[in-house]
């Protein structure tokens, strides 16, 4: 689509003179330019989901949870009271709830995207703070649990509701 409105600029403006017959700039010849620009910002927008997938590491310290394609959290274990792997209208989430004293990145508007598409199916979500798709990460979520469960300190609830 990018492609066609980039071709249609090229064929109405291409021909444009850079300057005028008064020797000034002339606008018209910059449209294709700006036109390309526009079209190459557009693709860098759509794209950057596609390059930066959701992603969910943990060891001794931390999870570091990346929700969606902007930040990666870090999310010390210290402040992290629950972490559970649900099921709604046949989508997997990985809900987390961050601890009162929690002291590690807070979660952002864009950071809760999934979390506020989660709260649209079940009532429950509602008193967490981050949620992941598990639908992006290869395996059964019984196993991506278990992975968890073994740097999860006693102190962090790890739950399977599935």
């Amino acid at each position: 689509m990018g492609a066609i409105v980039f071709g249609v600029a090229l064929l109405l403006f291409g021909p444009e003179p850079a300057t005028l017959d008064d020797g000034s700039h002339n606008v018209l010849d910059d449209v294709p330019l700006w036109t390309g620009l526009l079209v190459l910002a557009t693709l860098a927008v759509v794209a950057v989901p596609l390059l930066r997938r959701p992603a969910v590491a943990a060891d001794h310290y931390a999870l570091r949870v990346r929700p969606g394609p902007w930040r990666t959290l870090l999310l010390p274990w210290a402040g992290i009271s629950e972490v559970v792997a649900i099921s709604s209208n046949g989508i997997e989430y990985l809900l987390i709830r961050l601890d009162q004293r929690f002291a590690g990145d807070r979660p952002k508007a864009w950071d809760q995207l999934v979390l506020k598409n989660a709260r649209k199916g079940m009532e429950q979500a509602a008193s967490y703070d981050l949620a992941v798709n598990l639908r992006e990460f290869a395996g059964p979520p019984a196993g991506k649990v278990a992975a968890l469960a073994a740097y999860a300190p006693e102190t962090v609830t790890l739950e399977e509701r599935l």
